[in-house]
């Protein structure tokens, strides 16, 4: 399970905040949400919702004027298909949101609702987070799990954030990794293990800088 913390580079130093967050259960649903900030119709305008990966934008949901995927329209990533749905009696008051139902784990992520008719286009973003449930997984064939990571800023200057990433009472020992939003491992220190009762802690430090969205993940695995 991860956690993300987004930086807020200004020219002044650097801030710290979180984009908006949607948090679920696995197997429920998730309502992101979307609009103009107004309550113009969007049935005849086009809406486009990805999801942020490791080997590119996945496509999770479009509608252009009366077509969706589903209803006259392909392209559609395999892992939402036959699961997300827009809201089409709210399109006539401008709401462009969508429900992924039945979440799994790997629908977490950075999500982006563009509206390209728009010059320059409008976009919003939406950070979905899909909590793991303890279940029978034997037929799943995925390895152990460890609690959520904790993170932290400890310090920000002009020269970039030292983050902490903290996982306690895990086993078996976790690794802990620090991450962008393009899925490349940032440097770090040292991971520190202690022992405590029957499962370990782990604190990792990094000091990150300005990327092209200033996002950053902790990735804990078994």
């Amino acid at each position: 399970m991860d956690q993300t913390v987004l930086l807020l580079l200004t020219v002044s130093g650097i801030t710290a905040s979180m984009s908006e967050i949607v948090v679920v259960e696995e197997g429920s649903d998730a309502t992101l949400p979307c609009s103009l900030g107004n309550n113009d119709s969007i049935e005849q305008k086009v809406f486009d919702w990805k999801k942020d990966g490791q080997e590119g934008r996945q496509e999770v949901f479009i509608y252009a004027r009366g077509d969706y995927y589903g209803k006259g329209m392909d392209g559609q990533d395999q892992q939402f298909r036959g699961r997300v749905f827009h809201f089409a009696e709210e399109l006539k008051n401008g709401n462009a949101s969508i429900t992924i139902r039945d979440t799994i784990v790997a629908d977490s992520g950075n999500y982006t609702c563009i509206f390209p008719d728009f010059d320059p286009h409008r976009k919003y973003y939406v950070w979905l987070t899909v909590h793991y449930i303890l279940k029978d997984r034997s037929a799943e064939n995925i390895p152990g799990t460890v609690l959520k990571p904790q993170i932290r800023i400890l310090n920000a200057t002009e020269d970039g954030v030292q983050l902490l990433c903290e996982v306690r009472d895990a086993f078996p020992e976790p690794s802990l990794e620090w991450r962008d939003s393009d899925g490349n491992v940032s440097s770090a220190t040292e991971p520190l293990v202690s022992k405590e009762g029957k499962g370990f802690s782990v604190s990792l430090i990094a000091t990150v800088t300005r990327t092209r969205t200033n996002r950053f993940q902790c990735v804990a695995t078994q």
